[in-house]
Formats: structure tokens, C-alpha cells, sequence
């Protein structure tokens, strides 16, 4: 997915929908500690796209 740069290359629908959505994609180099934190804060921001649940109030 985002973690190769090809990902990015060539594919216009996948680099759209990041700047759509302000998803903060990016490849990886290397995979080390960092990156596993970077990925989850995608992974969070994807699921904050998808449901849009106020649960500062829980």
C-alpha cells in the first residue's frame, strides 16, 4: 500500500484520494519503530475518514 514508492507512481486515483482526504501517506524506506508509530496514525486517520463519531464524550 503506501509503504512502497511505486504506490505512488503512476496512480492517479490512489494520490487523488490522499489529497482529498489530507491522508498523510508516505512510503518507507525502511520499516523500523518510527514508521510502525507513522503507520498507526494513518491507520487512525483512515478510520477517523470513515467514522466520523464524536468520542471525546465517552
Amino acid at each position: 500500500m503506501s509503504l512502497c514508492t511505486l504506490a505512488y507512481d503512476n496512480n492517479p486515483n490512489f494520490t487523488r484520494l490522499q489529497h482529498e482526504l489530507g491522508l498523510p501517506f508516505k512510503p518507507h524506506e525502511a520499516f523500523k519503530k518510527q514508521d510502525l508509530d507513522t503507520q498507526q496514525q494513518l491507520y487512525r486517520a483512515i478510520c477517523e475518514c470513515i467514522w466520523h463519531h464524536d468520542l471525546s464524550n465517552a
